[in-house]
C-alpha cells in the first residue's frame, strides 16, 4: 500500500557493481511504498551486483544506464556506499558529472557510509556539514566540508549518514526532504 506523499518525485539510485544491497533495497522500496519512483541508475546497461549482509550477491535491475542519465530529469539522488561500488563510480568521470548535477542544481542527495568521497570529487562541499565513514574525515576536511560523528546529518539539500546502520534514519530524514520538495515546489505540485 502507497501513502502518496511523494507522489511524481523521481528519484535516481546510482551505483555500480558492489553496492551495499540493503542500502538499495529498503530505500528503493520504502520510496515507492510512498508513492516515489525510484530508477536505478547503473554503469552497466543490464544489471548490477550488490553485496548483501551475508556475503553473498544480489543481481538488480538497470533501470536507466548511466551514459544516457540527466540529472535535469530526476527530483533528488541517493547514493549507496559498499568500498566496490564507490571507488568503480570514482573511475567514471560521468558518475561524477551527474553527482555535481545534483549538487549545483541543489536538488536533494542522499549518502551513505564511504559514497561520500564521491561529494568530494565533485567540488561542492565547502562549508557543508556532513556524516560520512570516519575513513573519510580527513579528506571531508580537505575538501572544505565540517565532518560529524553522528548517525545522519541534514545541510540543506544534503543528507548524509555514517554507515549501514544509520540507514534507516537516513530513510526518514530522506523521506521527509522529499515530502518538503513535493509540498513547496511549483514543478512537483504540477505532476500531481
Amino acid at each position: 500500500m502507497t501513502s502518496g506523499k511523494l507522489q511524481g518525485v523521481r528519484v535516481a539510485i546510482l551505483v555500480s557493481d558492489g553496492f551495499k544491497e540493503f542500502e538499495l533495497i529498503d530505500i528503493r522500496r520504502n520510496l515507492q511504498q510512498s508513492g516515489g519512483a525510484a530508477f536505478v541508475v547503473g554503469t552497466t546497461k543490464d544489471k548490477v551486483k550488490g553485496l548483501n549482509p551475508t556475503g553473498g550477491e544480489a543481481e538488480v535491475p538497470v533501470d536507466i544506464p548511466l551514459e544516457t542519465a540527466m540529472p535535469q530529469d530526476f527530483h533528488a539522488l541517493l547514493l549507496p556506499g559498499g568500498g566496490e561500488n564507490v571507488r568503480n563510480l570514482l573511475r567514471r568521470t560521468e558518475a561524477i558529472q551527474f553527482v555535481k548535477g545534483f549538487m549545483t542544481g541543489r536538488k536533494p542527495v542522499a549518502t551513505i557510509g564511504e559514497a561520500a568521497a564521491i561529494l568530494i570529487q565533485t567540488g561542492t562541499l565547502g562549508g557543508r556539514t556532513l556524516a560520512a565513514d570516519a575513513s573519510l574525515e580527513e579528506d571531508l576536511k580537505g575538501a572544505g566540508a565540517i565532518y560529524v560523528d553522528t548517525n545522519v546529518v541534514r545541510d540543506g539539500n544534503l543528507i548524509t549518514a555514517r554507515a549501514l546502520n544509520d540507514v534507516p534514519a537516513l530513510d526518514v530524514e530522506f523521506t521527509r526532504v522529499l515530502a518538503e520538495l513535493r509540498t513547496h515546489s511549483g514543478e512537483m505540485r504540477k505532476i500531481a
